[in-house]
C-alpha cells in the first residue's frame, strides 16, 4: 500500500515536472513570436525608393533567419502538447 501511494506520488511529481517543463518552453516560444510580430508590425509604410526596398528585404531575409533558427524549438512546443 505505501510502495503504492509512493508511485502514485512520483507519477504526480513526473507529470508536474514535464509540465513546468512545457511551460517554461511555451512561455519563452510565444515571448519570441510575439517580439517577432512586434518588429513586424513596427514597419510603419512601404519603402519609397529602391535603398529602402533593399534594407526592408534584407530585414525580411533576417527575421526570417531568425525564425529558422529557433524552428526546433518552436516544433518542441508542439510535440510537448501532444
Amino acid at each position: 500500500e505505501l510502495e503504492e501511494a509512493w508511485a502514485s506520488r512520483q507519477k504526480q511529481l513526473e507529470e508536474a515536472l514535464a509540465l513546468q517543463r512545457f511551460e517554461d518552453v511555451h512561455r519563452d516560444a510565444a515571448g519570441f513570436v510575439r517580439d517577432k510580430r512586434e518588429e513586424v508590425g513596427a514597419v510603419d509604410e512601404a519603402p519609397k525608393d529602391v535603398a529602402g526596398a533593399e534594407a526592408a528585404l534584407r530585414r525580411v531575409d533576417e527575421l526570417a533567419g531568425e525564425v529558422a533558427g529557433q524552428a526546433e524549438r518552436l516544433d518542441q512546443v508542439g510535440v510537448q502538447a501532444e
